[in-house]
């Protein structure tokens, strides 16, 4: 005797199933028949259709009701980042709330945090500037450092007795880097 496949042996057990779901479904029909309960099937039909329906419709009410919960939420938190920039007004300036409020700013993120902290030292323009990640000539390593984090690299380093040069270098050479040229530990050049 021949040996089957697993594919062959697969499509014979769904046969076999199929035929078994069909045999079931005759006999139900045809007790249904015999004992005058044939009315049975349209209810039931009538009732899946209207179940179907009536889960449809819940489904609906419980997405629309998490939609408003997270609008409520993120409601909620802007009210919260609103009042905590606010709360700042008398060291940032009023002109300076409204501007973090009006561009969505998180002054609670860590660099956004050390660049307010030195407004008085900075200026409300180089602050915003720092903020929104745009580095001008003429600004300081530190300011840099605020703005963009630690450098990925280093290089061109050259120290004398009158000066110091060096070039910060963001992301991958080559690949889209930002290059940042310093002398005197104030930016000479960016290059994109």
């Amino acid at each position: 005797m021949p040996r089957r496949s697993a594919k062959q042996t697969g499509i014979e057990v769904v046969a076999i199933v199929v035929v078994a779901i069909i045999g079931a479904f005759i006999a139900l029909w045809n007790y249904l028949v015999e004992t005058k309960l044939i009315w049975v099937v349209p209810v039931v039909i009538v009732g899946g259709i209207a179940l179907q329906w009536y889960l449809k419709k819940q489904g609906e009410k419980k997405r629309i009701l998490l939609e408003i919960e997270a609008e409520a939420k993120r409601k909620e938190a802007e009210e919260k980042r609103v009042e905590e920039i606010l709360a700042h007004k008398a060291e940032w300036g009023e002109e300076m709330c409204q501007w973090l409020i009006e561009k969505g700013i998180n002054t609670t993120q860590e660099r956004v945090v050390e660049i307010m902290k030195q407004i008085d030292t900075f200026k409300v323009e180089t602050c915003r500037n720092l903020i929104e990640r745009k580095i001008l000539l003429g600004m300081t390593d530190e300011m840099v450092r605020l703005s963009l984090g630690k450098p990925t690299s280093i290089d061109n380093k050259e120290v004398s007795a009158q000066t110091e040069k060096f070039r910060w270098i963001y992301g991958i050479p080559r690949r889209g880097a930002t290059y940042i040229s310093f002398k005197d530990g104030k930016v000479t050049n960016i290059k994109q």
